[in-house]
């Protein structure tokens, strides 16, 4: 049904009304705050490189909260090999944007795997055979503690060649809202 609008004014602030609306809604999110953490070490002993994942998510987390109502916006991570000093050097990184109170997200966590292998094929199998079980325990828990499960940017990889074989990295960030 169209509506019939009688005055030239009526008209006027109604398509004043649609472009500030329209203008709103187009507008990127604003980042509030980004995040980087790096962890290097020769291996991967003990789980010594990855543990850095963890400290990661509880930072995130806590900005969340502080930043309170926010979102995670662009998330990555990234594997490098030196080949000179012979170190690993594994990065995480997030943008928290700024939300309605209805958009918001209010728990973050990761969920990851980190392999090694002479083939990089079977490498990145391995990674991503233990991300996904990880993802289905996971996603389990969120359903039952948080009453939904939310993903923050998708699956992750990266890899890095030793000379010796393929590290293979993949993460997925997970959100409650």
């Amino acid at each position: 049904m169209l509506l019939y609008i009688k005055t030239r004014t009526m008209k006027t602030k109604l398509i004043i009304l649609f472009l500030v609306v329209s203008t709103t809604l187009s507008v990127k999110a604003q980042v509030i705050r980004s995040i980087e953490m790096s962890k290097t070490a020769y291996n991967n002993a003990n789980d010594s490189l990855h543990y850095i994942a963890n400290e990661f998510a509880d930072s995130v987390g806590k900005l969340l909260k502080y930043h309170h109502p926010a979102r995670v916006g662009q998330t990555y991570v990234k594997l490098d090999f030196d080949q000179k000093t012979k170190l690993f050097t594994l990065t995480y990184y997030a943008e928290l944007e700024r939300c309605t109170m209805n958009g918001y997200d209010w728990y973050f966590e990761h969920i990851g795997a980190l392999s090694v292998d002479k083939s990089l094929s079977a490498a990145r199998k391995d990674a991503f055979t233990r991300l996904k079980i990880q993802e289905a325990e996971r996603k389990q828990k969120f359903h039952k503690v948080f009453g939904n499960y939310g993903d923050a940017g998708g699956y992750h990889s990266d890899s890095a060649e030793t000379g010796k074989g393929f590290w293979v990295i993949y993460e997925k960030f997970i959100v409650a809202r």
